[in-house]
């Protein structure tokens, strides 16, 4: 995955955006699986164009998914997002 934006506008940021750079990595079954495939959790993030159709024309990306943090946002939602991640990455890529 390629994460979207310079380290200083992240720290400052409660969004992060990424997108995959294996074509057999796919935000859409990821999606699905954070909710569907994990049922003991809910993971909500959104995936696609975000309304910024010409920037990911210009940038060549067909999609991105975009995470949402705030004050409520704890170290271990985190934690199961990557452990998610780390899950789907394997049996996607292998």
């Amino acid at each position: 995955l390629r994460v979207l934006g310079g380290a200083e506008d992240l720290a400052e940021g409660s969004l992060v955006s990424f997108y995959p750079t294996d074509e057999r990595f796919s935000l859409t079954d990821f999606n699905l699986y954070l909710n569907h495939e994990r049922g003991d959790h809910f993971i909500a993030l959104r995936t696609g164009e975000h309304c910024a159709h010409l920037l990911h024309q210009s940038y060549k990306i067909p999609a991105t998914m975009r995470l949402s943090f705030f004050a409520y946002s704890t170290a271990g939602e985190v934690d199961l997002f990557l452990s998610a991640l780390e899950s789907y990455s394997k049996e996607a890529l292998s």
